[in-house]
């Protein structure tokens, strides 16, 4: 059940950096842009490919990303939670951050 947790957190938190957040130095934002997202008129994400349109949609890429944090586990189990771990670890700081109400 701990793993589940871990690797729950984990896909949770890389699906938000991949789809959400600019990363450092802008580095996600401009994987994004070169992968084909850009924004329209109203400042909402559209995506110009189907990598694209799923970087545009939190639902979509969680799904990929669960199912390689998945296989992942299945193949390399300890290598897999070790390196879920510190996505863990934030993603439940910025849910304890959300139910606080600090941000």
């Amino acid at each position: 059940m701990t793993d589940l947790l871990i690797l729950s957190l984990a896909t949770w938190r890389i699906t938000s950096l991949l789809t959400n957040e600019y990363g450092p130095w802008h580095v996600l934002e401009s994987m994004r842009r070169w992968v084909g997202v850009s924004y329209d008129e109203n400042l909402q994400r559209v995506g110009s490919n189907v990598v694209a349109d799923a970087l545009t949609c939190v639902w979509c890429t969680s799904v990929w990303v669960g199912l390689v944090v998945g296989i992942l586990y299945g193949l390399w189990p300890v290598v897999t939670i070790a390196a879920s771990i510190p996505f863990a670890i934030m993603g439940g700081a910025l849910v304890a951050n959300r139910i606080i109400g600090n941000g």
